[in-house]
């Protein structure tokens, strides 16, 4: 079991022993993020559609909705690469043949 941050242990107590720490879950978290930024994308997707269908004029609101779902979705990208894009442009540019 890997070593334990202290202030861990004192702000929550030790693990329980049926907690393997050692576990990779980097998968599973990736697919749930996925998952959820399609549902994202679509429910973005329907509220533009009907929007066009009823003959609304789009507003604001979905302009910040959709800077929004990009944000998340940069967000969704660099949490999977494991690089911060959106704070770390320089790491970016230096390391650009692992972002593709």
């Amino acid at each position: 079991m890997p070593e334990v941050d202290p202030f861990v242990l004192v702000a929550f107590g030790p693990p329980p022993d049926d907690i393997n720490l050692d576990a990779e879950t980097e998968t599973r978290n990736d697919i749930i993020t996925g998952v959820f930024l399609a549902l994202a994308i679509l429910s973005v997707l329907a509220r533009w559609i009907s929007r066009k269908i009823s003959g609304a004029h789009y507003r604001a609101d979905d302009y910040i909705i959709l800077i929004a779902l990009v944000r998340s979705a940069l967000m969704v990208r660099s949490a999977i690469h494991r690089v911060n894009l959106l704070l770390d442009p320089m790491y970016c540019y230096w390391h650009r043949e692992h972002l593709v």
